[in-house]
């Protein structure tokens, strides 16, 4: 889902004269690029369900699509005490707004008497969780407006034109177009070694 912004909140200027269809179009692509650049989906989801990949040395992992809001259920991946791999309801977990969920059993205070610790195969988590923005951040569709303008001015992203001997050159993203404003995004960013 993209960044709700509507042709109603595009200023005069930059929206121009044109047909309310084309400024749709260039806020959902704009939209969409946002969100590429920031490697998320900002949608307000509740009771998403993902399965992601712990990291078992940390006894932790990395939820997508923050910020987290809530967690109803972690399920883990694991052995029981006959040896057979099964998915085991984990209780002692605990998590932050920003993402990361980690494994609370050996903390202090933490009784860990027969229960599940943390699993070690890939795709061994299974998350049910509510994330995401219910009002979406003004510098984001700040960002977004920016960007449906650049292109709407310049949907090919052409940067340079020479008219004898016919030479063209083209922006291949809107960064390169200078239409997706990277100071307002950079709170917003998630940067992942491998997606």
């Amino acid at each position: 889902m993209t960044i709700p912004v509507s042709v109603s909140q595009m200023p005069s200027f930059l929206k121009g004269a044109w047909p309310d269809a084309d400024v749709s179009a260039a806020l959902s692509y704009a939209s969409s690029a946002v969100e590429a650049y920031c490697e998320r989906d900002f949608s307000y989801v509740v009771n998403d369900v993902v399965t992601i990949d712990p990291f078992p040395v940390r006894r932790s992992a990395q939820l997508p699509d923050p910020p987290v809001i809530s967690i109803s259920k972690v399920d883990a991946n694991m052995r029981d005490n006959l040896g057979v791999l099964s998915w085991q309801e984990l209780t002692n977990y605990a998590w932050t707004a920003d993402g990361l969920l980690y494994d609370t059993s050996g903390l202090p205070g933490v009784s860990v008497a027969a229960v599940p610790s943390w699993p070690s195969l890939p795709k061994s988590l299974r998350v049910t969780y509510t994330h995401g923005f219910q009002t979406v951040p003004q510098p984001l569709v700040d960002a977004v407006i920016k960007a449906a303008g650049s292109y709407l001015a310049n949907p090919f992203g052409m940067t340079q034109r020479k008219a004898g001997d016919v030479e063209s050159s083209f922006a291949v993203t809107l960064i390169q177009q200078g239409g997706l404003d990277e100071s307002l995004l950079a709170k917003y960013r998630l940067i992942s070694v491998a997606r």
